[in-house]
């Protein structure tokens, strides 16, 4: 168990299970093995901030199980009102149509991308962000991805916010002080896992995902000579 001002996190085995109102929170410097359907890796305890979400915060929690629960095509502004418990006249006030509110859902999945992200900051060596991100791959699958799926069945333009995030990640990739084009491998490699995830590609061997995730670890640290594109 972890305190910080006074609040208390509580130490958890999911960080995609939508029914519980929560922050996302990243213990420093405790280690735990986590498990998951891509392997077993050594990662940061990963802790929940309990605490009652705002209405916009439960409002998008409410989208993500009906998306996960009905299918894209069936969420409709009255079920997610009734989801979250609040009136269609309350979600209005938030979001003021279906497409706000998937926007909603593709801003939320940056913001927490961005925020898992950030647990890099801790590490001071070259790859770090490089390094988070590909560990990233273990942890946003589908039920954190809603709002991309939302999008791309509803109206593509809606990705425009993500659009940017990845040319901003994709700049600190290139400037991570490893070799560029190492860095965007893993970025391919993460970004490929995740989407073969998210469609639900069979076969997909999990030592084999190990030992590709521990390789590229491994790559970032030794061989990552960098090199400055910008010249």
């Amino acid at each position: 168990m972890l305190v910080r001002d006074e609040q208390t996190f509580q130490p958890v085995h999911s960080i995609t299970d939508a029914s519980i109102p929560s922050r996302r929170y990243t213990c420093e410097g405790e280690k735990s093995p986590w498990r998951s359907s891509r392997g077993c890796f050594t990662v940061q305890t990963v802790y929940l901030f309990h605490m009652k979400p705002d209405t916009k915060t439960r409002i998008l929690e409410a989208a993500s199980r009906v998306v996960q629960k009905s299918g894209v095509a069936h969420m409709t502004l009255e079920e997610v009102a009734a989801e979250a418990k609040v009136s269609k006249g309350g979600l209005l006030y938030h979001f003021s149509s279906k497409e706000a509110l998937i926007k909603g859902l593709v801003d939320e999945y940056i913001a927490q991308f961005d925020q898992f992200l950030d647990g890099h900051k801790k590490d001071t060596t070259p790859g770090s962000f490089t390094r988070a991100y590909l560990e990233s791959a273990l942890f946003f699958d589908a039920a954190s991805c809603v709002g991309i799926v939302s999008a791309i069945a509803n109206d593509t333009s809606l990705l425009a916010p993500l659009h940017k995030a990845y040319a901003r990640w994709q700049f600190r990739l290139e400037h991570d002080g490893i070799d560029p084009t190492l860095a965007t491998m893993v970025r391919l490699v993460a970004d490929g896992l995740w989407f073969s995830f998210l469609i639900g590609t069979p076969a997909l061997d999990e030592v084999m995902v190990k030992r590709i995730l521990e390789q590229l670890e491994a790559e970032t640290r030794t061989n990552g000579v960098k090199r400055d594109i910008t010249q």
